[in-house]
């Protein structure tokens, strides 16, 4: 009697199709060909800007030449990102040397070319031919659609709003006293806990509750928003989602309050070269599918449906902010309820721009939003 023994080896890899997007640790690329064993090469883009025209056949080769690999597209070795395609014509926000500028696409390269583009800085209406185009590998990081009429536009858009939301958040009201208390005049610690940190406010008088004393490991909530913004800032296409474990509501009411004050404050003075934009979400039902009757004339995905409804004169401007991948979502998860509203689907849209979440029992959140993202 023979006995075979079969070892069954699975594993999940993307299938994947020439011309199909991806970003791993060195960059984005487009898949050019695919292997016999189910990796494929892949051409990345090109980090460097190109003038045109050439100065000669060599330039040219060095210009449209990329690099290339061949890669294994497995969910935890690349993440998947957007195609674009653009119209001749079709205004865009581009990220030159730190600065977003106002440019035009001239012409799209084909699918083969990934998302090559050539553009040129200026509305679509300048037609200055001394002003050279660009060769550019379109990505997540160095451009967006422009939603306004220019970038300097929508600058001042955001800027109004973080004076309202700074503004808005200044205070919070003591319980104990009934008094309005300065949100600048408190202080937050966070102590890291592995894939949370943990809430540890100081008591600067008035009655504000304390978790406990701080000690060397904490780290001040200034110092934590500030190492946020400054990963944005190597990295226009970065995302990262972070959580904060909270003691009680108390502690939400001040974590919320000091997070919007803080980062309105500190992003109106520029402090990042993306300029990202906070908002809170405080219950996950806003999240939720509108009722079929409803679902006419509430469309789009389900922070745009929270934009419209919550925050009116300000919609387009986050939303131009989402396409920019520069918001920073701040979540209320606080029982078990939350997790009905959070679909795959909102989760993958929420990662797609930076969250915090805070909660009071980390277990609940869902594993995707715990940790880092890129």
């Amino acid at each position: 009697e023979q006995v075979i023994s079969l070892i069954a080896s699975p594993w999940l890899a993307y299938a994947c199709a020439l011309g199909a997007r991806v970003k791993d640790s060195r960059g984005f690329a487009t898949i050019s060909a695919l292997q016999p064993d189910d990796s494929v090469q892949v051409m990345y883009d090109s980090i460097e800007t190109l003038l045109e025209p050439a100065g000669d056949d060599n330039q040219l080769m060095r210009r449209r030449g990329r690099q290339r690999a061949v890669i294994d597209p497995r969910p935890d070795t690349v993440a998947r990102t957007g195609r674009f395609k653009y119209k001749p014509g079709t205004r865009i926000m581009l990220l030159q040397e730190g600065t977003w500028m106002d440019a035009h696409v001239v012409d799209y390269f084909g699918l083969r070319d990934g998302n090559r583009h050539r553009v040129r800085l200026g509305a679509a209406r300048d037609t200055d031919e001394a002003v050279p185009t660009m060769v550019l590998d379109l990505n997540e990081s160095n451009h967006g659609k422009l939603l306004f009429p220019s970038v300097t536009k929508y600058a001042e858009s955001r800027a109004q709003y973080y004076k309202e939301l700074a503004a808005k958040h200044s205070a919070i009201r003591d319980e104990a006293t009934g008094k309005e208390l300065r949100v600048e005049y408190q202080r937050i610690y966070l102590a890291p806990n592995e894939e949370q940190v943990d809430v540890i406010p100081e008591d600067k008088g008035g009655g504000v509750p304390a978790a406990g004393s701080h000690d060397e490991r904490s780290l001040p909530l200034r110092e934590f928003l500030d190492s946020l913004i400054s990963a944005s800032a190597r990295d226009a296409s970065s995302t990262w989602s972070r959580i904060v474990r909270v003691g009680s509501r108390a502690e939400i009411e001040l974590l919320q309050q000091q997070l919007l004050f803080l980062l309105s404050a500190r992003l109106g003075e520029g402090s990042s070269r993306i300029g990202l934009v906070p908002i809170v979400i405080s219950s996950m039902s806003k999240l939720a599918e509108p009722a079929e009757g409803a679902a006419k004339k509430r469309s789009g995905s389900a922070l745009t449906r929270v934009f419209e409804s919550d925050y009116g004169a300000q919609a387009e401007m986050l939303k131009q902010a989402m396409a920019m991948r520069s918001l920073v979502i701040v979540l209320q998860i606080t029982d078990t309820s939350d997790m009905l509203h959070l679909t795959e689907a909102i989760i993958e849209e929420l990662l797609s721009n930076c969250t915090i979440v805070i909660c009071t029992d980390p277990e609940i959140v869902p594993e995707a939003l715990r940790g880092a993202r890129a």
